[in-house]
């Protein structure tokens, strides 16, 4: 897994434009909440889900109707002081189901609907605009409601393997350049408070890189070796959020996916993103409003 850590640590060794930070600049980072927002229904809809009514299918009622999971073994049997390798336990994170959430931010609403739902247990969050204080500060502070950290592990090169990485990109496709904060990745596992009322499962796992977005995907989902795809891909346009290219339509990381022939099942397609080729909008189904300042709804795609 050399390839993702060359997005995160820019090595010189490999070609510039691909191993470089591109920062995101979430807008306003400082006044966004890994919170996560309430649902969809307590939002002012936009035109296009106002059309729908009130015969729309709730999202989270979707997910769990179609998709509910148990969760994964490996998650349920960790032990606070007798951890596995974390080799191992990236290595068993990856083979469950993932939700990929590029340029994620503080938006934690994605770990609400799956959670919620039962619909994912795993999820990854990719973004250099955020320094590894202030995620961890947000997870101190604010986190998850109804969820506590039962282990915080730090990841490093070693853990992702070595195997060759392969990079679907032609440098030429890369154009801004901007500076990026000091590189981490760390897993965090989440367990249910005692006595929590709160919907969800009783542990989640959130892997955090300070990572390129396009390259993350190309590096852990597009080489010959890569194991399962994302069951969902998180899209959302960042409007003046510094992407140096788009996550939806016409993107880096829709081109990488589409030439390798690796796309999810679906995608949560913020109002403003357009998907990406070939995946269309589930009518019947509603939206759910993502957190932070650009409170786009988020629309399930496949």
């Amino acid at each position: 897994m050399f390839g993702l850590w060359c997005a995160i640590n820019a090595a010189p060794a490999l070609p510039q434009h691909y191993c470089a930070y591109v920062c995101q600049k979430m807008t306003q980072i400082a006044g966004m909440s890994l919170l996560p927002s309430g649902r969809a229904g307590n939002k002012q809809p936009d035109p296009e889900t106002a059309k729908e009514g009130q015969d729309a299918m709730d999202l989270r009622d979707y997910l769990s109707a179609n998709h509910r999971e148990d969760t994964p073994r490996w998650l349920t049997q960790l032990a606070p002081g007798q951890l596995p390798a974390t080799r191992d336990i990236l290595r068993e994170f990856f083979r469950s189901r993932i939700v990929f959430y590029p340029g994620s931010g503080s938006d934690g609403s994605a770990v609400k609907l799956f959670n919620e739902s039962r619909s994912a247990h795993c999820f990854l969050y990719v973004d250099y605009g955020l320094e590894r204080g202030q995620v961890e500060g947000y997870l101190t502070t604010e986190g998850f409601r109804g969820y506590r950290s039962l282990a915080r592990m730090d990841i490093s090169e070693r853990d992702f393997g070595a195997g060759q990485w392969n990079p679907h990109v032609c440098p030429d496709q890369v154009r801004y350049w901007f500076p990026h904060v000091r590189p981490y990745a760390f897993l965090e596992i989440l367990e249910k408070e005692p006595g929590s009322q709160i919907e969800g499962a009783e542990r989640l796992a959130i892997l955090f890189l300070a990572a390129d977005g396009h390259a993350t995907y190309d590096a852990l989902f597009c080489q010959d070796t890569s194991g399962p795809l994302p069951f969902c891909v998180v899209v959302q346009d960042h409007g003046f959020g510094g992407n140096y290219s788009n996550f939806g339509e016409g993107g880096l990381i829709e081109g990488i996916a589409q030439q390798q022939r690796r796309l999810p099942p679906y995608l949560l397609v913020g109002d403003n993103t357009t998907p990406w080729g070939g995946y269309v909008r589930l009518a019947s189904v509603g939206g759910v409003a993502a957190s932070g300042r650009q409170r786009f709804l988020h629309k399930l795609v496949r």
